[in-house]
């Protein structure tokens, strides 16, 4: 049976994946959830005392742990990620580390971007160069109008206490630049794309 990869996205960690593990489990896949690098033990910890050197962070070493991940492995997963995740999907399968992949809501490569407004706003907010490398500091509200949008109140809070982490801007601002590119003109392995229809990160479009 297949190995399955699943790599998170930005303000959430290994947290986020449980009940796909478990389907998947279930039904005979290996499954791996690694968390990124300073995102790995509980959100709400996580939150409440931020890791030293968290607004450092890089997308190459995000992508550098899960490759290395990878390499140690008997075959090749078919690999799961969501948002910045997504993109990650993309560049493994550039690299031909993969043996497919399902980018869900995937940030675009090669600095695409969207003129729909709320991607605009969040994408401004996120990547504020004023900001430097201060972390961003994820709140209940943010997540719920941001993350959780389609959740009550209620739901909301909790999926913020159980799975939001904060998060580095330089992740995201890498997305945007050499890091995030992905030679589209090479043969790759099967990949299916999800949108996200109300997505309020990454527009569908």
């Amino acid at each position: 049976m297949k190995t399955i990869l699943f790599v998170h996205g930005m303000f959430q960690n290994q947290k986020s994946w449980g009940n796909w593990l478990h389907y998947f489990s279930q039904r005979g896949y290996t499954c791996l959830a690694p968390a990124w690098p300073l995102h790995e033990g509980e959100p709400a910890e996580l939150r409440q005392n931020p890791p030293a050197g968290l607004g450092d962070l890089e997308l190459n070493d995000v992508v550098t742990a899960i490759e290395t991940l990878i390499l140690d492995q008997e075959t090749k997963p078919i690999v799961i990620g969501h948002s910045v995740g997504g993109l990650i999907v993309q560049l493994l399968a550039n690299r031909e580390l993969i043996a497919a992949g399902v980018p869900i809501d995937s940030v675009a490569p090669n600095a695409m971007v969207d003129l729909d407004w709320s991607f605009v706003k969040n994408s401004a907010t996120i990547a504020n160069p004023l900001k430097g490398n201060e972390p961003i500091y994820m709140d209940a509200a943010t997540f719920h109008a941001s993350f959780a949008n389609t959740l009550s109140e209620a739901e909301a809070t909790l999926a913020y206490e159980q799975y939001a982490t904060h998060d580095s801007r330089n992740v995201f601002r890498d997305c945007m630049g050499e890091a995030g590119r992905v030679d589209l003109d090479l043969p790759h392995v099967p990949l299916l794309f999800i949108a996200g229809e109300k997505d309020q990160i990454v527009p569908r479009t």
